[in-house]
């Protein structure tokens, strides 16, 4: 009888909560996701604007959707008294907005794309092998497991089989042939149909990547190995692969074979039944073969290129060898289920893009649930106990009408209602209207306020201070800051001018001809780091009562997302899920358990900078975060496949806005916990946001 009091009472106190995530409020957050992509897709690529909105410390595409929604649930409510979306609820699908739009920018989705794809498209085969093929799309290897001598044919001169040690620790059969001839040719072929009864069809027309391990011994100046394609019968190929020699022992190929290629190259010029693929030498001397590869790289080359659309009934009129390679399939029908996949899945082959985006995506949610832990955490040390004051929610909350008392009877918030704001937003408005008629027309003055402060301070005692430094009005800072406490703010300026003093410094020590000076990006890293452990330092008492709450299995206060235990275990669940991901991609799981610690502590640190004090700009973490790496051992810890991984990381996560993540995570959970809504909205809200970008 006591349980099921405490179960009622318990269901009693949950049902005063207020839901944030709701069918309507999803369906707003998709829907709001989608026209923020969309302004941000229109501004960085096809506008190519170079003001970055959407990479502000508040994304203004998120604050566009954001006031079209307050306006049309405005007009909405003053004509019919009808309220789309609840305080909480309009709460989740902003917030929504504000973690999604960071991974739109052209710092994720555009530099992901150029980053991943480059050491493909470059054809950088002396490191291909050291990114693992889970990483990059592509279709399947059509030659995987037939380099064996049931599928070889053997050609002219000398073939023989031996069991060779191409990788470390991994033995294989290996075709080696060898002429004593100077005039010499050896060859052997391998057959692969177009159309296999079982397997995926090979479309000989787009651009594949073919590619193979090569050993030679013995080789002369004239010597040459290589790779020909023939279309069924034909007597004439194409010359693919040509290479000298292949011979070297590097750190990822130690047994000294090498990888040779080519990138981005047809088969064939028309559809064929079958490709037979000829592995030959020229000359006096020999050489092994290793796991050949022959892989469509259309996924990728459609993404740089474009893809040619044409109708069904055209396409279906052409003979099987007239059809165009690469290209869309339109549904005649576009009121039909296929017409509703095409407008769903575009071009994009979803196919091969499914492996590579589950598995880098499997790392960026690991990563955010990891910030989303620690913001669990601290919240009650930086909210309760330090009382930060999140300033950057006070625009938002102003807009939305949060904490106005009055506003659930109004259709607008009282903000709207403030001379002050209107008097702003008319001369902002006029200025910038102004600024960006100018970029059209030069002849409309330039009221943009750009002042260089390098030609005020040419003196050179002052060790090139000034040099490149500008003072410069900015709308949407000056904006910001207006909501930032005054001490901040000095300290902000204060902060800044003692960063250019290291300059005024190696003028006077003479440090300025050392390399790199003043080592800007260093000194980013280090104080980062140094933060956090100051922070670690001083919260420790904090910290070692939460770890004794997990311990005890304190239940959580009510409006708390979850439990310190809860935290704890999501926190330790997200390390160990990055050790199950470095299995599953080929890299050391040492070398990315640290990278993702290295990683988990800058989002620490953004989080409590935004919550504390805020940032005027989107761009404040380290932007070269391969330092670190070569600093803690680089080859040595981390091996050629996980340098690999943490360069493509560091290329669009640490130089990107990613790290307005953390920061807005957990600004969402203290105001769910302050407005009451229900703590599993807010964990959906997070969760929305990051699958939206």
């Amino acid at each position: 009888m006591g349980f099921g009091k405490k179960r009622r009472a318990r269901a009693s106190g949950d049902s005063r909560l207020i839901p944030g995530i709701t069918p309507r409020s999803l369906v707003a957050s998709v829907l709001c996701m989608l026209l923020a992509g969309i302004y941000t897709q229109y501004s960085m690529v096809i506008v190519a604007e170079n003001n970055q909105s959407p990479e502000m410390i508040l994304p203004v595409p998120a604050m566009a959707v954001l006031l079209l929604l307050i306006i049309v649930g405005g007009i909405l409510y003053t004509l019919f008294k009808v309220r789309i979306l609840t305080h909480a609820e309009l709460l989740c699908v902003v917030f929504s907005m504000f973690i999604a739009v960071p991974l739109m920018t052209q710092g994720f989705w555009h530099r992901f794309l150029g980053l991943t794809t480059s050491p493909l498209r470059t054809a950088s085969f002396d490191y291909l092998d050291a990114y693992n093929e889970n990483l990059w799309p592509h279709g399947p290897n059509v030659m995987d497991g037939m380099l064996t001598p049931e599928n070889v044919k053997a050609g002219e001169g000398r073939l023989t089989w031996e069991e060779t040690e191409y990788e470390e620790g991994r033995w294989a059969l290996l075709p080696r042939l060898s002429s004593t001839n100077a005039e010499g040719i050896a060859t052997f072929s391998i057959t692969v149909p177009t159309r296999p009864e079982d397997g995926t069809a090979v479309e000989v027309a787009n651009p594949h990547l073919v590619s193979v391990l090569a050993r030679t011994a013995d080789f002369e100046t004239e010597s040459e190995f290589f790779v020909r394609v023939y279309r069924d019968d034909e007597p004439s190929s194409n010359q693919l692969i040509t290479e000298r020699k292949a011979e070297k022992k590097t750190y990822l190929h130690r047994t000294g074979f090498v990888r040779v290629g080519v990138y981005g190259v047809p088969l064939a010029d028309a559809w064929c039944e079958r490709l037979r693929l000829e592995f030959g030498m020229r000359g006096r001397g020999s050489v092994l073969f290793a796991d050949p590869k022959l892989m469509s790289v259309q996924a990728i080359e459609g993404a740089f290129r474009g893809r040619k659309i044409i109708p069904q009934a055209e396409y279906d009129a052409m003979p099987p060898e007239a059809r165009p390679p690469g290209v869309v399939v339109k549904p005649d029908n576009m009121w039909s289920l296929r017409g509703l996949g095409y407008i769903v899945k575009g071009y994009i082959p979803l196919r091969e893009w499914a492996r590579p985006a589950v598995f880098w995506s499997a790392y960026v949610f690991l990563l955010c649930g990891a910030f989303f832990a620690v913001n669990v955490i601290m919240r009650k040390k930086w909210a309760e106990s330090e009382r930060y004051p999140l300033p950057l929610t006070r625009i938002p909350l102003a807009i939305m009408g949060t904490d106005d008392p009055d506003a659930g009877r109004r259709g607008f918030s009282s903000v709207f209602q403030n001379p002050y704001m209107w008097a702003g937003f008319i001369i902002s408005l006029i200025w910038c209207m102004l600024k960006g008629w100018h970029a059209y027309n030069p002849r409309v003055p330039d009221l943009s306020i750009d002042v260089p402060l390098g030609p005020y301070f040419l003196n050179p005692a002052w060790g090139g201070m000034f040099n490149g430094t500008t003072f410069t009005v900015n709308a949407f800072i000056v904006s910001i800051a207006v909501f930032f406490e005054l001490n901040v703010l000095l300290s902000f300026v204060i902060g800044y001018w003692l960063a250019r003093a290291a300059y005024l410094v190696g003028h006077w020590t003479n440090l300025k001809v050392e390399v790199g000076f003043p080592w800007k990006d260093h000194q980013t890293i280090g104080a980062y780091l140094g933060y956090f452990l100051i922070v670690i330092i001083l919260s420790r008492k904090y910290l070692w009562g939460v770890i004794k709450d997990a311990v005890r299995g304190t239940p959580k206060e009510k409006g708390d997302v979850m439990s310190s235990r809860a935290a704890i275990l999501l926190l330790i669940g997200c390390h160990l899920g990055v050790l199950v991901w470095a299995r599953m991609v080929g890299v050391s799981a040492r070398s990315m358990m640290v990278y993702f610690c290295f990683l988990l502590i800058l989002g620490f640190v953004a989080s409590k900078l935004r919550a504390e004090c805020g940032m005027a700009y989107g761009y404040f973490t380290p932007y070269n975060a391969m330092l670190f790496v070569s600093a803690i051992g680089g080859m040595a810890l981390f091996g050629a496949e996980g340098l690999l991984v943490a360069l493509l990381f560091s290329g669009f996560l640490t130089v990107t806005v990613f790290y307005l993540i953390p920061g807005t995570q957990f600004e969402v959970i203290q105001l769910g916990k302050r407005l009451r809504i229900q703590p599993r909205s807010l964990l959906y809200t997070c969760l929305l946001g990051v699958a939206g970008g």
